[in-house]
């Protein structure tokens, strides 16, 4: 297998950041994870499937003993903070501009 990069994706820069030893990472990560990346979505479909078919979703019955286990989540510890967590709340402002 080889992978190379073809227009439309091409754009300016693409050679400075999709080197050779890059595009080999991407093909030596596919071969391994492949495989499992192509089970996991086929059980997806699978899933999605059937709960158009039934009308249903639900857990999976293999995890009932965890899901109702007595379990906690550790605390974020003080050093995992950002200086954005820290900083006064400002209002969220859209990225785009409406039409006028």
């Amino acid at each position: 297998m080889s992978i190379t990069v073809n227009p439309p994706y091409e754009v300016e820069g693409t050679g400075l950041i999709m080197t050779d030893e890059a595009l080999q990472f991407i093909e030596e990560l596919h071969e391994r994870f492949a495989p499992t990346r192509d089970e996991l979505l086929g059980r997806r479909s699978d899933a999605q499937a059937e709960a158009a078919q039934t009308g249903a979703l639900d857990f999976d019955p293999a995890t009932k003993e965890i899901r109702e286990s007595d379990w906690t989540v550790a605390e974020t510890p003080a050093s995992s903070e950002t200086a954005a967590s820290r900083s006064p709340a400002r209002p969220l402002r859209p990225r785009w501009r409406s039409m006028r």
